[in-house]
């Protein structure tokens, strides 16, 4: 026997099976070796790589699903009769099947991470929170939180996604200590029957996302690392959007909205609400507060005439600041009475704020126009724009009445 004709048998019995192929993929040879189920060898057929042309080449692998038989197939393309033919070296290493099953998990494992970063990095534009449904769908859970603080507007908004719904709501900041043990997690610990993936300053500013714990809960794609990075880098991605968008709609010394905010409201009328209650307020004496004792005095003084309003804002309420000592108030769906008694609270805190600090005292003029029904927006901002110049020349004419008396 020579030596080729050995080399021939050795591959033939120890390495694995042979097939040849023809061009329309006739089977031309098949040898002892090579006994697929005739379920197997339909897929095979049908499966069979395009070779072009001589020495092309391809790896792959086929599953036989009734059998349990795992196969790796080397085939390339070799010139046989005038034409092509391809040949096939399939061996079968189902002794691996533990290990393939392992290969093949992880693969699976693979291909859904790449999926959810492909889904999260396609929302890039939405909301900080819009990750949700996907992060408990890949993870096997029916709700997940995001829990964050916001500085600039002063809130702790809460996003939580579960069966299917997205609710959301949030809690002044100022003095909540509610979420302070929330905020203290680590990454993984148990809160609640809630697991924690991510618990740390996000764009500096405190942030938590939590998934409920279930018997369906997936602790490789929790624990993995890969989905811990895409959601950080998405969450800080959105909350920094946010805060450009908030610094953009927003008078930084009060938090109240800024002229640009109002303009662009009000030329939407506001939402044209059934009823609209318009309030210009102006700060007095700003100009000779600035003059006389700095403008640190003259940005207190607006401060205060803003924590006077801020307490009764609302989303049917919003505060703007539309100039250096003015501010604007527009109620949403108020009736007549309601509205004219929210200045009388509003001076009610300005008098309370001026008794805790008394260093300075914040004087408010305040004109108020309402309208219901059919109502002309510009109309109404014209009416307690004069109101509001028609209260502050009563006030200082009474001031100059008290001073000629003393």
């Amino acid at each position: 026997m020579g030596i080729e004709q050995v080399v021939n048998e050795f591959i033939k019995r120890e390495i694995g099976g042979i097939i040849v192929t023809g061009e329309s993929g006739n089977i031309l040879y098949s040898d002892s070796n090579m006994k697929l189920s005739p379920h197997t060898l339909k897929r095979f057929l049908n499966r069979l790589p395009r070779l072009d042309k001589d020495g092309d080449r391809k790896k792959w692998e086929l599953t036989e699903s009734d059998g349990g038989k795992y196969y790796s197939i080397t085939s390339a393309a070799k010139l046989y009769d005038g034409g092509l033919c391809r040949v096939h070296c399939i061996s079968d290493v189902s002794e691996l099947a533990d290990l393939s099953k392992g290969i093949s998990e992880y693969s699976r494992g693979l291909s859904d991470l790449s999926d959810f970063q492909t889904k999260i990095m396609g929302m890039i534009s939405m909301s900080y929170d819009s990750f949700l449904p996907a992060l408990a769908e890949l993870c096997g859970t029916e709700e997940a939180v995001i829990r964050t603080e916001f500085l600039w507007s002063r809130r702790i908004a809460v996003t939580s996604y579960s069966n299917g719904k997205v609710t959301k709501t949030s809690y002044p900041l100022n003095g909540n200590t509610d979420f302070d043990e929330l905020f203290a997690l680590e990454r993984f610990e148990t809160f609640g029957g809630y697991r924690c993936l991510m618990c740390e300053p996000v764009a500096e500013r405190r942030c938590a996302v939590l998934l409920r714990d279930s018997d369906r809960f997936s602790e490789q794609y929790f624990r993995d690392i890969s989905v811990y990075n895409t959601i950080r880098l998405f969450v800080e991605n959105g909350i920094l959007r946010e805060k450009i968008i908030f610094e953009g709609e927003h008078d930084q010394l009060t938090g109240f909205f800024n002229s640009s905010k109002f303009a662009k409201n009000a030329a939407d009328s506001f939402g044209d609400p059934d009823s609209l209650a318009v309030y210009i307020v102006s700060v007095g004496d700003l100009e000779y507060m600035n003059d006389h004792y700095g403008n640190a005095a003259g940005d207190m003084m607006i401060k205060r005439a803003a924590d006077s309003i801020r307490p009764f804002l609302t989303d049917n309420i919003q505060g703007y600041r539309t100039g250096g000592d003015k501010f604007a108030v527009i109620a949403c769906g108020l009736d007549q009475d309601s509205a004219a008694e929210l200045i009388l609270k509003w001076k009610e805190q300005l008098e309370a704020l001026n008794t805790e600090d008394d260093r300075y005292i914040c004087n408010i003029s305040c004109g108020m126009a309402f309208g219901s029904g059919e109502y002309d927006t510009d109309r109404l901002l014209e009416q307690a724009d004069v109101s509001m110049y028609r209260e502050k020349r009563r006030l200082k004419e009474e001031l100059i009445k008290r001073a000629s008396a003393i």
